[in-house]
């Protein structure tokens, strides 16, 4: 970016640019690793342990930079300015998990299952708003679960009832009640129903307002707060259409009573720490999904279109009324087919529309000024505005991806699955974003030119398509 700029001083004879800085950076990396043991006691009594471990790790960079050249007017010389906003997210998660889960058949038509998971996290966050500091956070919480299930099948009716009791961080027992329901129907319909209560312990950080680059996600862990809790309620109906083809409709509701969000730019008096930022809303979230699955000789894949709703309210926010939640897309339809050419080469095609979120798009701006008396140097900290919360949306996303999935019969990858005594090995290849001369605006940069005339420059990051390479073993 910046050498673009550069590029169009040194072409036109400006000098506007000279001292310019637009920078978008990120870092992330994933590990994840688990080791599996099933041990079957007896015909009735099976146990499954596991082992897993994984870490998330992310450092995300905006920074937009400008000094606006000394321009000299006749006998008067102005003073330079400075337009400067940044933002820097630090952000790691691990977790070491082992569980422990029983099933025990009492009879053919009932079956028990308990079992014992802990979860020992570790987690580091940090946040540096326009070269504020909006302080660190360490957390090393700990929890310890208890699940136990019962499943009755009873004719044409499946039924399964359970609870799970949580701890986390030392602080009390929560428990989770779940209930679901599969009851066969006449003509191959089938109908499902689940009601459960669920908290959350970690949540995902909003900072859509303040980075201009968003590619990674922040986890912060609940240390003084509540939990989020959440009721849902889903119903369900499935129709065979033929031994190979199904449809499905299914129906949602979710009753958010406790959630959490950051209001970042809550700094009117003074600086404040990030977990001090952390506001307490409740929401909702209901909608509906038909989906038609099948396959034909060598030609399989499946279609679905999504419907849905999602609110928040909070206290702090467009004076405590309902808004549409940031990342809500009305509509979804998501396409995917398969066709196996040989049983050792299969081709892929997806394709995904998803309407666009909202987001508040600012129409004012708020200038927040520092004047350096040693350099004379007048700096600024641009802060957009605007009177109403998400009051608009962002254009829909396409997607086009292609690939191609060969099972491998000689050569390296398939010298080492045999060294590794797995039973298959495969190359894929990846064809992302077939449709990128079909812009995905992912941000509309505010340009004030007047006061009664503000205009903004559309930003996106999928320009040109991208190939993928992967390998994959199966055991």
């Amino acid at each position: 970016m910046n050498t673009f700029y550069q590029y169009i001083d040194n072409t036109i004879g400006w000098n506007m640019y000279e001292d310019f800085s637009f920078i978008m950076t990120d870092k992330w990396t994933n590990r994840a690793a688990t080791l599996i043991h099933n041990w079957s006691l007896s015909p009735a009594v099976f146990i499954r342990s596991q082992i897993y471990y994984s870490s998330h790790s992310s450092k995300n960079i905006s920074n937009f930079d400008y000094r606006l050249p000394e321009v000299i007017d006749g006998d008067s010389i102005y003073t330079n300015i400075h337009l400067m906003t940044s933002s820097e997210f630090k952000n790691r998660i691990s977790d070491l998990s082992v569980k422990t889960r029983i099933n025990y058949t009492l009879a053919r038509f009932n079956t028990l299952t308990a079992g014992v998971e802990y979860n020992d996290y570790s987690f580091r966050n940090s946040a540096v708003i326009n070269l504020t500091s909006q302080g660190q956070l360490k957390h090393k919480p700990g929890q310890w679960a208890l699940f136990a299930e019962n499943k009755l099948e009873t004719g044409p009716l499946i039924f399964r009832a359970g609870v799970r009791s949580v701890i986390y961080d030392n602080k009390e027992w929560l428990h989770e009640p779940r209930v679901n329901l599969v009851l066969t129907l006449p003509y191959e319909f089938k109908l499902r129903s689940a009601w459960g209560l669920y908290h959350q312990y970690v949540i995902s950080m909003n900072t859509n307002e303040i980075e201009m680059n968003q590619s990674v996600d922040y986890y912060y862990p609940l240390t003084n707060y509540k939990p989020g809790k959440s009721v849902h309620y889903i119903v369900g109906l499935d129709k065979q259409l033929n031994p190979a083809t199904m449809i499905s409709l299914d129906l949602y509701y979710k009753d958010i009573q406790r959630v959490y969000t950051f209001d970042v730019n809550q700094t009117d008096t003074k600086v404040i720490t990030l977990s001090d930022k952390l506001q307490q809303g409740s929401g909702n979230a209901y909608g509906a999904e038909l989906m038609l699955k099948g396959s034909k000789n060598n030609l399989s894949g499946w279609c679905s279109y999504g419907l849905s709703w999602a609110n928040r309210q909070y206290p702090f926010i467009y004076n405590g009324r309902k808004y549409p939640y940031d990342y809500n897309r009305r509509h979804t339809l998501k396409i995917l087919a398969n066709y196996s050419l040989t049983k050792s080469l299969e081709y892929n095609v997806s394709f995904t529309y998803l309407s666009g979120i909202y987001r508040s798009i600012e129409q004012v701006r708020q200038d927040y000024y520092y004047y350096d008396p040693v350099s004379e140097e007048l700096s600024i900290f641009p802060i957009w505005i605007s009177n109403e919360k998400n009051n608009a949306r962002m254009p829909a996303l396409i997607n086009l991806d292609m690939s191609i999935k060969k099972r491998l019969r000689s050569g390296f990858g398939k010298y080492f699955s045999e060294l590794i005594h797995a039973k298959e090995s495969y190359m894929i290849v990846t064809l992302h974003n077939l449709t990128f001369f079909r812009r995905n605006v992912e941000y509309f940069f505010p340009v004030y030119l007047g006061p009664d005339d503000s205009r903004y420059l559309p930003i996106g990051t999928n320009y040109f398509p991208s190939v993928g390479f992967s390998y994959s073993i199966k055991f």
